[in-house]
Order: C-alpha cells, then sequence, then structure tokens
C-alpha cells in the first residue's frame, strides 16, 4: 500500500519559504518605546519569539495560528496578547544554571518543598513574581536597569528574623522581603489573565515569564484612548536612558572622567536667563556701581605694583585668572565635559565664590599650582595685560558715551524726574492712585536703551579690555575681531526665548595664525595639535561671553520683558530703572508691604519653612505689575547656594487639593474662566436656552489691583467651606511624550512629573483614572505611576495656606517685607483663590441674575456680563462702580466698556456701536453671539511673539513653525457650525491664515539673509500648510460635531456634515499669504507668481463653487 502523500505547505507568492526571523515579527513601532527599547513585541510576539524552534506539540505554531477559542475568558487573553507591548534591552538572558541555583535558594528560604525545574509542572503565577521580587533584591542583578524596578516599590529588605516570618504575617511570603505599602504592580502581575497565559506556556512558562518580567519593560493601552499606554512591569521609563545617548558617546580626555562626556559647541548655550533680572550694586555713598561687580574675578584679585615683596602674589593671581578662563585645562568644573550637579550647579559655569573655594582646594597652596604648557608664555602674558586694561578702563565714561541717559530726558523725563518726590513724599493714599500720579504719558518700555547702542558699548568695553593679539595679528586680527563683535550683537539682539550656542559664536573666527595658541610656521597641523588649539580657543569664548559679556550687561542694564511685547526684552540703565520704578516701589510700601526689622526677619524665616520670594516689576502700556517669583529654587545652606524647593513646589499640596474640588464641584466658581476656550462652552449653553430673540446688553469692567486688594482673611474662611473631607491623598506619576518640534525630538521625549490629588475612599486603580480622566486629552503619552502616595490632613492644608498668606515674605534689595494685604501674584494657587473669592461675590451680590436671560464671564479679574435684561446690565455696572468694599472690590472706569449708553455718576461710559463686542482676545457678535478671533489686537505685535529657531535643520524647523503657527489661531470655538455662521468661520479662517503669514514674513525677515529659506523651501512649506489647514479645520468641526450628536454640550441639535466646500480653506489661504507678500514683493517675486498660478489653478477646477465663498466673506 503506498504511503500518504505529504501534504504540500502552501508557500506565498514572493517565494518566502524560510521560518519568520525575530526582526519580522517586531513589527511594533512604538515613537516613544523605540527610543528606550531595541526590540519592541506584542506578548504574542515576545512569547513566540521565546519558544524553541521545534516545541513539543508544535507549540510555536499555535500560538503563531491560534486564536483561542470563543469563549469569554478566551476572548480577553486574545485581546491581551495582541495589545500589550513588550520593550526588550539588550541585557543578558538569565542563564538556566542561574534560575535553578536561585529558586533552590529561595524555595529553601520560603519552605517550598517542590524545587524548580525547566520541565516541571506549572507553578502558580503568584510564586513566580515572588521570586522575580526577592532575584530583584539580589545584587547581582543591579545592572539590568536604571532606577527602582516597579514591581519592588514598596518592599525593603529585612533580616531573617525581623517581621518577616510568616508564622506571624502571613502576607510576607518572600524571605528576606517585608512590605511596607501596597503594591498595585504586584497584584497586576498576579491577576487575570497572566495566569491563563502562563497555562498555555507548558514546561517553558517558568523561563519565559521569569526573563519576561525581570529583563523587559510592559505597557498596556488605556482604556477609551489606545494611542496612549501606561507602564505595568520593568524598570520605570521616567528614570531610563534613550538607547540613542548612548551609541553616540564620544572620546573623552584624560583629564575627564570616565563616566562624563564631552559636550560639542552646538550643545553647549550661553543662559541668556542670566541677564535678566538683575539688581543693581551700590558703592559705600549709595551710587550704583558701574563695570564688574566687586565679587568679579577681575576685582578679587587685584594687580599689585611690582616690587619684590608682590612677584609672588602677582603670580599668583594670574594663575587664579588663568584658571577662570582655561578651567578645563586644569581639572577643574567647567561646561565642556563636567556633569551637572543639582546640589552645587545654580548655571551652568560655577559662581565665581565657588570656583574661588574648588580652586582652593584643589591646589591649597602656590607651590601646588602648575600652570599647564599650552598657558606659558604668550597666554600668560595676555592675561596679565587683560588684568591691567581693566584696571584702566573707564566703564562710566563709556557708558555715558555710547548709552547717555540724557537720550531719555526729554520734556516729560525730566517732569517724572521732579515730581517723583513729591509721590513718595505724600500720605497714604490707594495704590491706584498713587500709581496714576507716577505713570509717565508715554509707555515705559521708550525709556529703555535702544539694543543698538547696547551692542556698542559692550563692543568697545570688549575692545578696550582684551588685547587685540588674542585675535592673532595684522589682518586675522581685524577680520576676527569684526566677527566676533556680530556674534555678540547678535546675541544682544535675540530675543526672550531665542538661544545663541557656542558653535554660532565661533562662526566665522579662524585659528590657525593666532600665536598664542602655538608657533605655526606655516606648517600644517597635525590633528591632535589642532584640536588642542580649537580647544583653547573655545574656552576662550566661552570665557568671554560667560565672565565677562553677562556680567557686564548685568552690572549696567536691568533687563526685562514687557507685558505688551511679550518676547522682546528691553535694557534698562540701572539708575533710570531705579528712577522709573520708585514711585511704585514706594506705592507697594506704604499699602501693600510692611518693613520687618531683620531680627524679625531671620527669626520668622528659621521658623517658616517657606521662605521668602522676589519682587520685581513688570513694564506694562502705563505703569507696573508688581511679581513676586516664587518658583525660585535657590537657597543657602551651610554659607552655599544650593537648589532648594521653591515656595510653589511647597503649595502644591493645596494647589492640587483646590483643583481636585474644582473638578468634583465646578458649580462653586460661577461664570470663572481658566482659558479663553471655557468661552465657547458657557455661552453656547446660553445661545441654545434662550426662548426668544431679543437684543442683548454687553457690560464689561475691570477689577483694579484683583490681586493686592482681596481680604486675606475674607478668602481664608471661604477656603476653609470649600475644603471640607477630613483627608485628601495627593499621588504622582510621570508623563512621557515626544516634543512637538525640536533638533533633538526623535532621541530626547519630554518628561513630566504630575500630582493628583484624590479623596481618601477613593479605590479606583490608576488604569481606571487614566481613562476616566487624566488621559482623556492626552495622545501618543506613556504613563508611569509612583506608588509613593502622600496623605494630608484638612487642618494640616489650612494651616499651610494660612502661612503663605499671613506670612507671605518678600525680599526688595536688602530688605525684608511682609504682604499685609491681598494674595501673592506668581503663587500656583492665586489664581483659583481669585476665582473662588470673585465667585462667592457673584453668588451674593449678583444673586438678581437669573441664568435663563444672564450670562455672567469671567477671567480672573475681566468681568463680562450677557443679558437681555437692559436693567440688569445698568444695575450690573452701577454696583461694579459704586464698589465693594467688604471686598475690596473697586473697578477702574476707563476699562468699563458697554454696548448701550449709560451714565454713572455722572460720568458717561464707553460705547462701542460696532457689531461685535470685544473680550479676551475675542470678537463677540452682539446679535448673533457668534465668536470670532480678535486678529486686528495683535497685527502690531507679530515680530515680537515669534521665536526663532538657529538650528542645523532650519528647513524642517521652519515647515513645523508655520503649520503650528496656524494651529494656535484654530480653537474649536471657532469653526463650530452650530454656533457660528458659515460667514464667522470663513472669517476666522481667512484672520488665522492672514496672521500665519505675516508670523511667516516676520520669521523669514528675523534671519540672516545666509540662513534664510530658498524658494523652493517656502513653497514647500506651504503647499503643506495649505493640504493640513483643511484637514486642521474638518478635523476640529467634526470634533465638535461628535461632542454635540454625544450631548456633551447638553444641547440637543444634531449637527451636519462641514459646511465649507473643498477648496475654500486653499484659496482663503492663497488669498491671505497673496495679500501679505505683495507689500515685500521684490523679496517673494517667485513666491508671488506661484500662488497666483496655483489660484488660476483652482479657479479653473472649482470656480462655480469658490464663487459662494467670495460670496460669503469679504476680504479687506
Amino acid at each position: 500500500m503506498p504511503g500518504k502523500r505529504k501534504r504540500r505547505r502552501p508557500y506565498d507568492a514572493a517565494g518566502n519559504h524560510k521560518r519568520p526571523k525575530v526582526e519580522q515579527l517586531a513589527l511594533v513601532q512604538h515613537d516613544i518605546l523605540r527610543r528606550y527599547y531595541t526590540h519592541i513585541f506584542t506578548l504574542r510576539e515576545y512569547i513566540i519569539d521565546k519558544l524553541p524552534i521545534r516545541s513539543k506539540n508544535n507549540g510555536k505554531k499555535r500560538w503563531i495560528d491560534e486564536k483561542f477559542d470563543q469563549s469569554e475568558e478566551a476572548k480577553i487573553c486574545t485581546e491581551f496578547l495582541d495589545t500589550t507591548y513588550i520593550g526588550v534591552t539588550q541585557t543578558e538572558e538569565l542563564s538556566q544554571e542561574y534560575m535553578l541555583k536561585q529558586w533552590d535558594i529561595f524555595a529553601q528560604k520560603s519552605g517550598h518543598q517542590k524545587s524548580y525545574k525547566s520541565h516541571s509542572n506549572r507553578r502558580l503565577q503568584d510564586e513566580i513574581v515572588d521570586f522575580s521580587i526577592w532575584l530583584l533584591f539580589s545584587r547581582t542583578l543591579s545592572s539590568i536597569g536604571k532606577g527602582q524596578h516597579l514591581l519592588i516599590q514598596g518592599y525593603r529588605k529585612c533580616s531573617e528574623f525581623y517581621s518577616c516570618n510568616r508564622q506571624e504575617n502571613e502576607n510576607y511570603s518572600i524571605p528576606g522581603v517585608t512590605s511596607i505599602y501596597p503594591n498595585s504592580y504586584v497584584d497586576s502581575m498576579k491577576a487575570s489573565p497572566w495566569p491563563q497565559i502562563l497555562a498555555k506556556l507548558d514546561g517553558y512558562g517558568e523561563k519565559i515569564m521569569l526573563d519576561l518580567i525581570i529583563r523587559c519593560g510592559i505597557f498596556r493601552p488605556v482604556a477609551n484612548s489606545p494611542c496612549n499606554l501606561y507602564q505595568t512591569s520593568g524598570f520605570p521609563l521616567d528614570q531610563a536612558c534613550h538607547i540613542q545617548s548612548a551609541e553616540s558617546k564620544q572620546e573623552i580626555s584624560a583629564l575627564v572622567s570616565p563616566k562624563q562626556e564631552l559636550r560639542t559647541p552646538s550643545n553647549i548655550r550661553f543662559i541668556r536667563n542670566r541677564l535678566m533680572y538683575a539688581r543693581p550694586k551700590l558703592n559705600s555713598k549709595g551710587e550704583i556701581r558701574l563695570g564688574f561687580r566687586h565679587t568679579h574675578f577681575f576685582n578679587r584679585y587685584p594687580i599689585a605694583r611690582e616690587s619684590s615683596e608682590n612677584v609672588s602674589r602677582i603670580g599668583q593671581n594670574s594663575s587664579y585668572i588663568l584658571m577662570f578662563m582655561f578651567p578645563r585645562q586644569f581639572g577643574l568644573h567647567n561646561i565642556f565635559s563636567s556633569g551637572s550637579d543639582s546640589s552645587q550647579n545654580i548655571q551652568s559655569c560655577y559662581h565665581d565664590k565657588i570656583r574661588e573655594k574648588e580652586i582652593k582646594d584643589r591646589y591649597p597652596s602656590q607651590n601646588s599650582i602648575k600652570i599647564p604648557k599650552r598657558l606659558r608664555g604668550k597666554p600668560s602674558a595676555l592675561t596679565e595685560r587683560m588684568h591691567a586694561l581693566h584696571k584702566k578702563c573707564s566703564y562710566r565714561k563709556l557708558l555715558e558715551y555710547y548709552c547717555p541717559a540724557s537720550t531719555h530726558k526729554d520734556a516729560n523725563f525730566t517732569s517724572m524726574e521732579s515730581n517723583a518726590k513729591e509721590v513718595i513724599n505724600k500720605s497714604i493714599e490707594h495704590t491706584n492712585s498713587l500709581t496714576k500720579n507716577a505713570t509717565h504719558e508715554r509707555s515705559l518700555a521708550e525709556h529703555a536703551t535702544p539694543v543698538a547702542l547696547v551692542s556698542s558699548f559692550c563692543c568697545a568695553i570688549l575692545d578696550n579690555l582684551i588685547p587685540p593679539n588674542f585675535w592673532g595679528t595684522t589682518e586675522l586680527q581685524i577680520r576676527n575681531r569684526k566677527t566676533f563683535y556680530r556674534n555678540v550683537d547678535q546675541f544682544l539682539k535675540r530675543r526672550r526665548y531665542e538661544t545663541l550656542s557656542l558653535h554660532e559664536a565661533l562662526q566665522g573666527l579662524q585659528i590657525k595664525n593666532i600665536e598664542w595658541l602655538g608657533s605655526s610656521n606655516n606648517q600644517k597641523l597635525c590633528q591632535s595639535d589642532y584640536s588642542k588649539r580649537l580647544d583653547l580657543f573655545h574656552e576662550f569664548i566661552y570665557f568671554i561671553f560667560d565672565s565677562i559679556l553677562i556680567p557686564l550687561i548685568r552690572t549696567n542694564f536691568y533687563v526685562t520683558e514687557s507685558n505688551l511685547n511679550r518676547n522682546q526684552i528691553f535694557y534698562f540703565r540701572h539708575d533710570v530703572w531705579r528712577l522709573i520704578t520708585e514711585p511704585t516701589l514706594s506705592s507697594l510700601k506704604i499699602n501693600l508691604l510692611k518693613e520687618i526689622p531683620p531680627q524679625q526677619a531671620r527669626k520668622m524665616l528659621s521658623s517658616c519653612a517657606l521662605g521668602y520670594s522676589q519682587l520685581r516689576l513688570l513694564p506694562k502700556e502705563q505703569g507696573f505689575r508688581p511679581i513676586m517669583n516664587l518658583k525660585g529654587r535657590i537657597r543657602k545652606a551651610g554659607g552655599r547656594l544650593v537648589h532648594g524647593r521653591s515656595i510653589n513646589s511647597m503649595l502644591s499640596p493645596i494647589h492640587n487639593v483646590l483643583t481636585l474640588e474644582k473638578k468634583t464641584r465646578p458649580d462653586l466658581l460661577g461664570g470663572a474662566l481658566f482659558s479663553v476656550g471655557d468661552i465657547f462652552t458657557k455661552l453656547d449653553r446660553f445661545k441654545s436656552g434662550l426662548k426668544c430673540s431679543e437684543p442683548f446688553y454687553f457690560a464689561k469692567v475691570d477689577v483694579q489691583a484683583a490681586f493686592d486688594t482681596i481680604p486675606q482673611a475674607a478668602i481664608l474662611r471661604l477656603i476653609s467651606t470649600i475644603i471640607c473631607e477630613d483627608k485628601y491623598t495627593i499621588g504622582r506619576h510621570a508623563e512621557i511624550k515626544l516634543r512637538n518640534h525640536s533638533e533633538n525630538a526623535a532621541f530626547n521625549p519630554a518628561k513630566k512629573w504630575v500630582a493628583n490629588a484624590h479623596f481618601s475612599e477613593d479605590i479606583a486603580t490608576f488604569a481606571e483614572k487614566l481613562s476616566s480622566s487624566i488621559a482623556q486629552r492626552k495622545k501618543n503619552t506613556i504613563f508611569v505611576e509612583n506608588l509613593t502616595h502622600k496623605n494630608f490632613d484638612r487642618s494640616e492644608l489650612l494651616l499651610l495656606l494660612s502661612k503663605h498668606l499671613r506670612y507671605n515674605m518678600v525680599k526688595i534689595e536688602d530688605t525684608y517685607y511682609q504682604q499685609v494685604n491681598g494674595i501673592p501674584q506668581g503663587s500656583v494657587i492665586s489664581t483659583t483663590l481669585c476665582n473662588y473669592f470673585y465667585a462667592d461675590i457673584e453668588s451674593t451680590v449678583f444673586s438678581f441674575l437669573r441664568p435663563e436671560e444672564s450670562l455672567l464671564l469671567r477671567l480672573i479679574d475681566d468681568f463680562l456680563l450677557i443679558t437681555t435684561n437692559a436693567s440688569h446690565a445698568k444695575r450690573f455696572i452701577q454696583t461694579m462702580h459704586d464698589g465693594l468694599p467688604s471686598y475690596g472690590v473697586s473697578v477702574n472706569p476707563r476699562k468699563t466698556l458697554v454696548n448701550f449708553q449709560i451714565t454713572i455718576n455722572k460720568d458717561e461710559i464707553l460705547r462701542s456701536d460696532k457689531l461685535t463686542f470685544p473680550y479676551c482676545g475675542c470678537l463677540l457678535n452682539t446679535k448673533t453671539l457668534d465668536i470670532l478671533w480678535d486678529s486686528a489686537k495683535n497685527k502690531n505685535t507679530v515680530a515680537n511673539s515669534i521665536t526663532i529657531e538657529y538650528t542645523r535643520t532650519p528647513g524642517k524647523i521652519f515647515q513645523l513653525k508655520l503649520l503650528n503657527a496656524f494651529k494656535l489661531y484654530t480653537h474649536p470655538m471657532f469653526y463650530d457650525q452650530v454656533h457660528n455662521s458659515l460667514f464667522t468661520i470663513l472669517q476666522n479662517t481667512f484672520n488665522a491664515l492672514e496672521e500665519t503669514a505675516l508670523k511667516m514674513y516676520a520669521y523669514i525677515s528675523g534671519l540672516s539673509l545666509k540662513k534664510r529659506p530658498s524658494t523652493e523651501l517656502i513653497i514647500q512649506a506651504l503647499e503643506m500648510l495649505f493640504l493640513g489647514a483643511e484637514k486642521i479645520i474638518c478635523r476640529r468641526a467634526r470634533g465638535n460635531k461628535f461632542k454635540r450628536n454625544s450631548n456633551e454640550f447638553g444641547g440637543s441639535k444634531k449637527v451636519r456634515d462641514f459646511q465649507i466646500r473643498k477648496g475654500s480653506v486653499e484659496w482663503l489661504a492663497i488669498t491671505a499669504f497673496h495679500q501679505v507678500l505683495m507689500k515685500k514683493q521684490t523679496r517673494f517675486t517667485s513666491v508671488i507668481t506661484w500662488l497666483e498660478s496655483r489660484m488660476q489653478i483652482l479657479y479653473s477646477r472649482r470656480g462655480r463653487a469658490l464663487e459662494k465663498t467670495i460670496a460669503q466673506i469679504k476680504i479687506h
């Protein structure tokens, strides 16, 4: 009888008959996980990869092809296998012999009768998890990952005879380990469906499960949000290093520790924040000290007269200056090779006093100082020459010549100077009246020194201070100096968030024939010699910026931004700044602050852990806004500067609890708006509830000095009624996501640690909280929970709030003050407190407003009433203008605006006769309540609102900037097709595109000629924008449609498809960009030609449809 014919295997079309390899199984490409793990699998793929090729009963094929039976439990297992992600690193697997040995030890100590064998019966899942925890505490596994493994959080080692005896407590089933607090990760790894999956693995289950728990990271998708993941096992991702950084290590010099990496010039950026908010230093006469501060190393190591007695001192001082200039050559802390020490490093480079202490510790005597060969001779002589030039330099005369104060002293300025003393000597008046008398008719920012003059002054100082031979000789010297001063000018002219890297500061500088770096003799340099010269020159350039230029600006200028120009920075001479701010500071000291004697201040600081804050004044168009910096982390401990906790971080428990109460009981906040986008939700609900079409009456008022006038006792009583639970629990978690756009976005994900409060009786798991609230508005984010929770009593929270409000200490110059009125501006809880306080006013004083005919909106201290009852609108205006003394409320009559005629206290209120009413950057239609974006408000400050990024990939960044600029103006409230008409939607679309075009023009104009994008790149970016704009707008509209159809807005209207016809958004985009670029058509001739040709093509395809769009909107 012939044998049975062997069944032919089905082949694929490509003829691939081989078994799938590991790389073919690893099909998961998660953007974040692949930055931390070498391989990413689903749980099913990981098991298939770990099973032997010819496993018993063809197990591998069963795991590939088999879908479990149709029972409910099997469906859960199938879904779990295909949606659980496993991250695998390149660590070595645990050997079979090692696990056998360790299992025998564990079984002996824990009392198990069975020993571990490779092909023994299946073990229970909880025994494997317990063994994994015990194994993770072994010292031999300390190098597998970074941080504390998630499964051992809450466990501690203990002695064998400690309370780990299972006879005393059966919960302690792991020998030598005790549980401090519950671990939800352990519970999840022991829960279903892990035991069912283990049973399916037969004899291979123990080894696969152990390897999975110890070596891998396990991630699960968030329910209702599968694009987000949360970690359930493994070493915490928030403490891990991305694998790209380990692959791109560079060579390390001999002076650097093997654990430290060298930073390239492109990765070293000058910290421009050090320019901001510097306080002037006064001499013994009370005059402002110019030049460098007395703590600067130039002044700490003065040049002594040459004599036999001072020869050693001269040499020692020169050696110290060399150490400040070239710290890397002496093995000191430096920006190129030193890591960051959070306890010591306040900035990227050491403070002068800290540097001096480091030098004394490393070189206790003069004889122990050994100058490197490269710094002997000419470098030392040039350093001594620079030190001598500093002594001869007349800083005051150069400042008066290049930045004269007389340029600011026009007729108005001199009158202000003469009236300053009168304002100070006045008796106690209200803060606002003092500010009104002290403010000037012009904008205070106009008293700033033009940045061109500041640049000229700095270059003149550097020219007088730095010996010319540092730049080379003859023509090279002239070219290098000119190039360097151009880079200095670029550094000073950049906006607030724009930085300058050392690589950019070195652009155009040549070092080949600079003599102090080494003799050249016109010979070709070897690579090592050239690298060493380059290192010395890099240190020299960094020294000029970090230790000369930045301290020079801080000593002579107060650098700040303004309330009107967001990203533009202003340079005020210290004497000018002192003059224009003196009336405001005097007013604050009289009405808001109380001076504290030094002894009492020291006693309060020692007893109160909150510390003190620094006060700064932010220039407004008229006057100043006082801001207290409660984010500062610099503290003094043991005579040195260290990073301590900021006041805002200490207030985080009360902030988290108030946030919880805000979400739980939003009705207590009344009409409070926490963002401009909240206008739409409240306005749409109000519009849908109106029964008849009556005219709307708009009334807008602004409360004067809202934060400074809130009574402290009243707000404490109010908050004590809001925080009503006896106990609150605060937990923390980490969020890891990719940055929006950055040069290192592919290698450096952003990490953020977030705290959330919940009620003590809340038993919801972290996964349930993610799906219900935390992850609702997140995309492509990984969450890692911290199991350490803190409990706070109600009395503890109220005591913390009371200390913050009653004993808020402010330091102005060298004097301490205590705030006696109001709540601190800049506090993390100030906005929430203000919202609760004014909501109480709304419920008591304005209880006559009925929700069916009136809507009261409030963004902090800006009130807006929309009502169909004219008498209620007049009563509201009258009440606010009369003031509420018990609440400390008074309004600014000049900022009140209405759309109807009304006279209050014989003064006619400013009236708006336009169809739209302005509020918080939006324009509200007074007849239909449509929401338009107020584009005219920001047109004059477009250039000051952008941030130019100078990176290696300017083309890619330019495209992302253009698209993100458009996204910024596409809030869903502008494109809701039920609340807004088609005309409003089209107008909002055009305004957003026009603003994007203005920003594009400002961005290109801000770049140098060499770095500006080419015509091809601009056209490519515009094509991407035109394609993405329509998708973005349609996505916004569909999002509103989904929310309305699911009754999320509280309405009952079903929404039809999006109304804008295809091609209309592109026509609006072409029109907007064409109008903007036509004003500068000589620069963009080719781009304008391309836009016109694109318009003709669009007309030829969709002419009739576009005619309806054009008829709906009138482009000005």
